[in-house]
């Protein structure tokens, strides 16, 4: 299988079982909310996001395995077996290092410090404190399970065997559909045993996964030689160090945006936060199906010394991961007061807004995605990282002038539109000046393109919304025309000519085999 065929393959997996996560969790969603109640729901939240420190830092780290994985593996194309294997070991080993030491000691400075905020800095809802801490401390075994598995993981990423991990996924997320139903019928403390199912479902899988890399992959594979070789630590943690910095920033944002939500509005605004991020999360879930397979074939040609192939890889990441949140973005947001009561029969006070604003923000987030991932796959990443870091941290302030001006809950979305927008400026602008990647390129290939498809849905969208009667018979025929008038423009305005010859290349392999298995 060539290169772009598999990065075409794993799309196909990826995205199929993030469409397959959203439906489902669709109806899961409504179901949690029915048997936890408005109040429990916005809890789970605002008491699981405590531990985003960890949740943040394990991406951080994992970006930086699942980098130098994909960089060693360029570099192996000019260097002997021997030596090629050596060099994995080595970062793997480092990697497994990190991933062991440091969990550990956020668990036993976390759980102390996450027991405080729960007793003395959030507003708990009286006779809630007991199953708040339970919801923290499954929260935090959870994540102990997840970074303590990402040497392991990451190299399904960096071997570019992420449709492997997408059957994983669909595996993941029926459990969790069938654990969201059966929790209705379940009569003691609903919060605990779903915080309990986040737990046991998503790490019990990552333990799989891990077992099952160990025998897969001979680069994993503990080496008592290598285990704290200093040089590989110190690359893995220099680069990590900006990467944090960066995502402190987005701590910083999704944090402080959760205590205001919370201090000034309440566990019900709490709610409408936590289905807006559960909308937004869902949606862009269809964006990093096709980043997720673009990644590591972007950082291995960096690797490699492909510029041209990175460059046009760079700009079909900024290309694809906007037009995916489209597909879906646009009849959400044309139609969400009727999808959202659909959905969830009585939804949280200002979550039609909320959802919109932040479905508008990460179409602006992704439109810059790719140069970002083009910066981190070189390795020159201070500059770009500190600026973003400051950009997502003032955020909060943002948030809390149009909260003092009395712009309400909507106030926060716009805050998100404002931050995404000068985000992707911001990466567009250092892309130019480190990679020398076209200014005139980025607006020729992606901006304009990305507009054109936008403005024509959304038209579309909005004849259908004006011309039927609000039922569901409507929201599909939203669905259908944004959809097919996306595709259409799609092929021709955001694919490439080189692009459309691989995707009828693959799909007629495809179909040669099917016809051959028939015969």
């Amino acid at each position: 299988m060539t290169a772009n065929s598999r990065i075409i393959l794993n799309f196909i997996a990826t995205y199929g079982r993030s469409v397959y996560a959203l439906l489902l969790g669709l109806f899961s969603a409504r179901w949690i909310l029915g048997a936890l109640g408005k109040s429990d729901f916005g809890l789970f939240g605002v008491v699981g996001s405590i531990i985003i420190v960890i949740g943040f830092l394990n991406g951080v780290l994992g970006g930086a395995v699942s980098r130098y994985y994909a960089y060693a593996i360029g570099e192996a194309k000019h260097m002997d077996s021997c030596d090629a294997r050596i060099h994995m070991l080595r970062w793997f080993n480092a990697a497994v290092s990190i991933h062991t030491v440091v969990p550990l000691f956020l668990c036993l400075v976390g759980f102390p410090m996450g027991m405080y905020a729960i007793e003395h800095w959030l507003v708990i809802p009286e006779g809630r404190m007991f199953a708040s801490k339970w919801v923290f401390a499954l929260s935090l075994c959870c994540a102990f399970v997840t970074m303590v598995s990402v040497p392991y993981i990451s190299m399904y990423r960096a071997r570019q065997l992420i449709a492997e991990l997408s059957v994983w996924g669909l595996l993941q997320t029926t459990l969790v559909f069938i654990g969201a139903y059966l929790l209705r019928f379940v009569s003691c403390d609903r919060l605990i045993v779903y915080a309990a199912l986040m737990t046991f479902v998503p790490a019990g899988i990552m333990i799989i996964q891990v077992l099952r890399a160990r025998t897969q992959f001979d680069d994993c594979h503990i080496d008592f030689r290598f285990l704290f070789d200093k040089e590989y630590i110190w690359k893995l943690l220099s680069y990590s160090f900006w990467e944090i910095f960066a995502s402190g920033g987005d701590v910083v944002r999704a944090q402080g945006t959760a205590f205001l939500i919370n201090r000034n509005f309440g566990t019900d605004v709490n709610a409408s936060w936590t289905v807006s991020a559960q909308v937004s999360g869902q949606t862009t879930a269809l964006s990093s199906a096709m980043i997720g397979s673009l990644t590591p074939a972007l950082t291995t040609s960096a690797g490699a010394g492909e510029e041209e192939r990175m460059r046009k890889l760079t700009f079909a990441t900024c290309r694809f991961g906007s037009f995916f949140i489209l597909i879906f973005a646009i009849p959400l947001i044309i139609d969400m007061d009727y999808v959202l009561r659909l959905w969830l029969v009585s939804p949280p006070p200002y979550t039609v807004p909320l959802c919109r604003c932040m479905l508008i923000a990460l179409v602006c987030h992704k439109l810059g995605i790719g140069h970002h991932m083009a910066i981190l796959a070189h390795g020159r990443v201070a500059p770009l990282l500190m600026t973003t870091g400051f950009v997502s941290a003032l955020t909060i302030f943002v948030v809390w002038a149009f909260i003092r001006l009395d712009y309400g809950a909507i106030g926060i979305g716009l805050s998100f539109v404002i931050s995404y927008s000068v985000l992707t400026i911001v990466r567009v602008m250092f892309a130019k000046y480190q990679l020398q990647l076209s200014l005139l390129g980025w607006v020729r290939d992606v901006l304009c393109p990305i507009a054109v498809v936008s403005v024509a849905s959304t038209g579309a969208g909005l004849l259908v919304l004006r011309s039927l009667q609000e039922s569901f018979l409507r929201t599909v025929a939203i669905s259908m025309t944004t959809l097919m008038v996306s595709i259409a423009l799609g092929w021709f305005l955001v694919c490439m000519p080189s692009e459309r010859k691989h995707i009828k290349s693959l799909f007629v392999d495809i179909s040669t085999k099917f016809n051959s298995c028939k015969l």
